[in-house]
């Protein structure tokens, strides 16, 4: 992501750079004007799109993956309950354990496992997003823009 491997003061000058970007330089008189609105609106864009990246970075972006996972969910909760179960009763979930060389009954437990987690991950990257976007929308300076987005820490 960007920024993310960057630490320190040079953070701060590449934040900087990025955000100075934005400044409008008069090509008559080289005079600048910052238009702080264009620049806080840039800067939720950018976290918008790192918190996408975030998510991504734990998760699966392709096409209806989401829906997958939805079903494998359903899967493992019903093969849970279930005294006999079958492979036609739980097509993903035999079929990816045979893919995988795993029992099912222990691919349905990494499932459960993985539904668990997600909202928790997902908290955590939503709660960093909009702490980031307050920060941003409430700054009256580019000083307080860029030591917004130098607060950014995605690692969650």
């Amino acid at each position: 992501m960007i920024f993310d491997n960057i630490e320190g003061s040079d953070k701060t000058a590449v934040i900087r750079a990025w955000v100075e970007q934005w400044y409008m330089v008069d090509d008559l008189t080289n005079e600048i004007t910052i238009d702080l609105e264009r620049i806080k609106t840039n800067s939720v864009d950018l976290i918008n799109r790192q918190a996408g990246e975030a998510r991504t970075r734990i998760g699966t972006n392709i096409p209806f993956q989401g829906d997958v996972y939805q079903l494998k969910q359903q899967e493992a909760a019903a093969f849970a309950a279930d005294a006999e179960p079958s492979a036609a009763s739980y097509p993903v979930l035999y079929a990816e354990a045979q893919a995988r060389s795993m029992e099912p009954a222990a691919l349905a437990a990494e499932y459960s496992a993985n539904a668990q987690a997600w909202p928790q991950i997902i908290a955590a990257i939503e709660a960093v997003r909009m702490a980031s976007i307050t920060s941003i929308k409430n700054a009256t300076t580019i000083t307080e823009i860029e030591a917004a987005l130098v607060a950014i820490n995605w690692s969650v």
